[in-house]
């Protein structure tokens, strides 16, 4: 079966769309409990980032890969 033929920007709108369906509260949760966990070069790397998020720096990316690959978090 053939591919639909959608423009690339209707991925990546459908894409951010989706990203953004978080609950804030829920959010703070998760990183109260799992801060705490992190190893000091994991959490030198958070404190970075969060760093560069907070002076709208950007320039990062999320990995997202199924259990078992031997991501932490």
């Amino acid at each position: 079966m053939p591919s639909p033929d959608r423009p690339a920007t209707d991925l990546v709108k459908s894409d951010l769309q989706r990203e953004k369906q978080y609950n804030d509260v829920d959010l703070a949760a998760i990183i109260a409990n799992n801060e705490p966990l992190l190893t000091d070069e994991q959490k030198n790397i958070y404190n970075r980032i969060m760093l560069a998020v907070n002076d709208e720096q950007g320039g990062f990316f999320s990995l997202d890969a199924p259990g078992g690959t031997g991501k932490i978090f």
